[in-house]
C-alpha cells in the first residue's frame, strides 16, 4: 500500500509497539524509558495537533473581530450622521426663533424631476398644520413652496421650475430682481430685471426679498457666479449658482407663520418696553 511507503509511518509503528510492550511490562525503568520514547516520536504530532487547534481559535476570534470592527464602523457612521443632523437642526430651529415663523418638519418621500418641472412629496400634511403656498426651506436655503396638501404628505414645487419664479434681492447691495430657472442651463438661476448700472458682483449673496405673498424675506437662495451684458448693453445678465442641492434633500421644514401677526409686524416691529416699576420706593 502507498502509506507504507511513507518513511516515517514504519518507523512510527515500531515505535509505538515498542513503547506500549515498555508500558506493559510493569517495569519502572522501562515504563520510563517509554515515555521518553513516546515523548520524542509523537512530539511532531502533539506539535502539529496544537497548531491546528490554535489556528482554530484564531479564525474565530478573527470573525469575532471582523464582526466587532463592523459593528464600531456602523455605530461611527450612525453617530456622525446623527451628528450633521443635529448641526443642521441648530442653524434652522435659531432661524425660526428669529423670523416669527414655525417650523414643520418632513422628510423627502419621492422625487420627480419632469422635464419643465421639478416636485418633491414630503411627509407633512394637514394633519401637521401645512397649506398650499407655504415656503420650504432646507438647512442650506429656500427649497420652493407647497402647491397641493394631503392628509399625511404634500407637493413641494422647487426653485428649479420656470412656474416658480422668486422676487429676490442681493443682500449686499439691495439690489432686487426676478430669479428664474431655465432648463436650458439647469445648474444656475437667472436674476433677471437687473440694470445694467446696479451693483451687483460675482461672490454677492441672493436672498428672498420678501416681496409679493410667496416667501418670506431673508431666505438664502445662492451667490452669483457671473455678471454680463445682454445684447441691449441695458440690462445685466446675473447668473447664480443655488445653495441648495436639490437632488440630495433628504429633510426640509415648511414654514408655518404665527397666529396674530402680520408679515410687516414680524419683519419691523420694535422691542417692547419693559413695564414701569409701580412698586413703592
Amino acid at each position: 500500500m502507498v502509506i507504507w511507503k511513507r518513511r516515517g509511518v514504519p518507523a512510527l509503528l515500531v515505535t509505538g509497539s515498542l513503547s506500549l510492550v515498555l508500558l506493559l511490562s510493569g517495569d519502572p525503568a522501562q515504563m520510563r524509558v517509554a515515555r521518553a520514547v513516546e515523548g520524542v516520536a509523537l512530539q511532531p504530532f502533539f506539535r502539529f495537533f496544537g497548531l491546528l487547534r490554535g489556528g482554530v481559535t484564531a479564525y474565530g476570534s478573527h470573525r469575532e473581530m471582523a464582526q466587532r470592527t463592523t459593528e464600531l464602523a456602523r455605530e461611527r457612521d450612525l453617530f456622525i450622521e446623527r451628528g450633521l443632523e443635529n448641526m443642521r437642526l441648530r442653524r434652522l430651529l435659531g432661524f425660526s426663533s428669529r423670523s416669527g415663523y414655525d417650523l414643520i418638519p418632513a422628510e423627502v418621500l419621492r422625487h420627480d424631476a419632469g422635464r419643465l418641472d421639478e416636485t418633491i412629496i414630503v411627509s407633512a400634511g394637514l394633519s401637521q398644520g401645512t397649506a398650499v403656498g407655504q415656503a420650504v426651506i432646507s438647512p442650506d436655503g429656500l427649497v420652493g413652496r407647497l402647491i397641493e396638501v394631503h392628509h399625511g404628505s404634500a407637493l413641494v414645487r422647487l426653485l428649479r421650475s420656470p412656474a416658480n419664479p422668486v422676487s429676490a434681492r442681493v443682500q449686499r447691495s439691495r439690489v432686487i430682481g426676478t430669479l428664474r430657472w431655465d432648463s436650458s442651463r439647469p445648474a444656475t438661476f437667472d436674476l433677471l430685471h437687473v440694470s445694467a448700472h446696479a451693483d451687483c458682483e460675482v461672490g454677492d449673496v441672493v436672498v428672498s426679498s420678501g416681496l409679493g405673498a410667496s416667501y418670506p424675506a431673508g431666505l438664502r437662495i445662492g451667490e452669483v457666479v457671473s455678471v454680463g451684458r445682454d445684447l441691449s448693453g441695458l440690462m445685466k445678465e446675473v447668473r447664480v449658482q443655488p445653495s441648495v442641492d436639490f437632488a440630495r434633500l433628504e429633510e426640509v421644514f415648511l414654514l408655518r407663520a404665527r397666529p396674530g401677526e402680520t408679515e410687516f409686524e414680524r419683519l419691523y416691529a420694535e422691542p417692547r418696553a419693559a413695564a414701569p416699576d409701580t412698586a413703592a420706593p
